[in-house]
């Protein structure tokens, strides 16, 4: 999900095969992308900051909570 200016976000610089949709007053990043692309789709959500939470797939959000605590691991 994300919050209005995630929404933003997405509109200046969308992920291809991505698309936004409107449920219920909550944005959503509604698409696919291939296995190879996973470490990519990551940074992409990542520069998003804190204005996107992921949901789904457990993949892509088990991937991206790696990869912000390998960055905190760098400030310790």
């Amino acid at each position: 999900s994300l919050t209005k200016f995630g929404k933003e976000l997405f509109l200046k610089k969308n992920y291809p095969n991505m698309k936004l949709e409107e449920v219920d007053n909550q944005f959503y990043i509604i698409g696919s992308f291939n296995k190879e692309e996973l470490d990519y789709m990551v940074y992409y959500l990542i520069g998003l900051g804190d204005y996107v939470k992921i949901e789904y797939p457990k993949l892509l959000k088990d991937t991206y909570i790696k990869k912000l605590k390998e960055i905190l691991n760098k400030y310790k």
